[in-house]
């Protein structure tokens, strides 16, 4: 299992990645994530984790684009939940209906897949796809 890496965020907000051997953006960020790659940021100078931050940073960015993920309402209900002496609350719940919902997304696209893989082999047998009448 590959080691966990380490990135560190100078005093400058420049982040460094020594596996890379330079500074990389958010939007390397954003690749590391999706590459399933083990990481953890730290504060150069206080050596404390500060992932969290610089992750929120990836999806500030894609809501300044035109394919944001967040409603208004949602963000301004979810400032007000943290303020409320449930918060902890409202997190553990969103990080479980995110966990479900890419479970699910995850089955739906492998039965989307072998249905797909059907149809084509139907059509290569029978030069119709299934569920279709030959005339």
């Amino acid at each position: 299992m590959p080691e966990r890496r380490t990135i560190s965020k100078y005093p400058n907000r420049r982040l460094y990645d020594p596996a890379q051997g330079r500074y990389i953006t958010l939007e390397d960020i954003r690749k590391l994530v999706n590459d399933h790659v083990d990481f953890v940021i730290t504060d150069r100078k206080t050596k404390a984790d500060i992932t969290c931050a610089v992750l929120v940073q990836v999806v500030s960015g894609e809501e300044k684009g035109s394919h944001g993920i967040f409603r208004r309402d949602f963000l301004l209900d979810l400032i007000r939940s943290a303020s409320d002496p449930a918060d902890c609350a409202v997190g553990a719940y969103l990080e479980r209906a995110l966990a479900l919902f890419v479970k699910n997304t995850t089955l739906l696209q492998a039965a989307h897949a072998a249905t797909n893989e059907e149809v084509v082999n139907n059509m290569a047998a029978t030069g119709t796809p299934a569920g279709c009448c030959e005339i």
